[in-house]
């Protein structure tokens, strides 16, 4: 599967929300399940590309992420 670029995803407002969720935490993967909970948010489920873009986001594993979404 191909990830949609950032910008068809989700809106720059979105993104900006990301970015300052993720400068709180000294490593962006530690921020992984308040980034996942503003994609359910924003989206209303957490689908496989919104976990591939997680993973981008973030540079951890989408295996990882898909780990944390279906735990």
């Amino acid at each position: 599967m191909v990830p949609l670029p950032e910008s068809l995803m989700f809106g720059s407002e979105f993104e900006h929300e990301v970015d300052a969720i993720v400068a709180r935490y000294p490593q962006p993967k530690a921020a992984l399940l308040p980034v996942l909970w503003e994609v359910q948010k924003a989206k209303g489920a957490i689908d496989l590309e919104a976990e591939q873009w997680v993973a981008s986001r973030l540079g951890v594993a989408p295996s990882h992420v898909h780990g944390c979404v279906t735990f």
